[in-house]
């Protein structure tokens, strides 16, 4: 006899509840020694090319680092918590597709952040690694470069999985998971981003 899919709210909620069983028993677990590594490697990538970038930008002409100042500031006073949000999940997305976002993050997003940095750190005339370092531990730092960390951990991850010819299941069975923590940690985020430059 063939089944018939119970399409009535009860019949989707049940199945729903099996599906999500089964993800969450995989063969693997999420938080795999792999993948903690590549967490590890994830962090370091992010932090020396944030680094890097702000090296750059520290060397700009002063009038430059005034100018990148006062273009920041203005963008930090129109800021929303939403449009924060918008903006950060936006690159992190890109960034899980395999390669291609790997190299976004790298050379593109925490490059170009770091030169940020770098600038207005010279324009307050501060060392600018001290600016980066007060920008990683601050609450904000530490909520949305989690987050760009274990995107880009995934990213990387996915790869390695390729790799292992597991690459199906990874991104069947955890990927899901890194987006919906990277997505929950950037709306966090955004939020309490917002609320301390309201106060500023």
């Amino acid at each position: 006899m063939v089944e018939v899919f119970d399409l009535t709210f009860n019949g989707i909620r049940e199945t729903s509840k099996k599906i999500f069983k089964a993800l969450m028993h995989a063969r693997t677990p999420y938080f795999s020694k792999p993948f903690i590594y590549t967490l590890i490697v994830s962090a370091i990538i992010i932090f020396v090319s944030l680094t890097y970038g702000a090296s750059r930008g520290n060397q700009v002409e002063i009038e430059v680092a005034n100018q990148t100042l006062t273009e920041v500031e203005t963008m930090a006073s129109e800021s929303t918590w939403f449009s924060i949000f918008i903006n950060n999940v936006g690159m992190s997305l890109v960034t899980f597709i395999p390669l291609l976002g790997t190299a976004w993050m790298i050379i593109y997003v925490q490059y170009n952040t770091g030169w940020y940095l770098g600038a207005i750190a010279k324009a307050y005339n501060v060392d600018y690694i001290m600016a980066t370092s007060i920008i990683l531990t601050s609450i904000v730092g530490l909520i949305e470069y989690s987050a760009y960390i274990i995107a880009l951990g995934e990213s990387m991850f996915l790869v390695y999985s390729a790799t292992q010819g597991e690459f199906k299941e990874r991104l069947i069975q955890h990927s899901w998971k890194s987006i919906i923590i990277v997505v929950s940690l950037l709306f966090i985020g955004g939020v309490v981003e917002a609320f301390l430059l309201e106060r500023l």
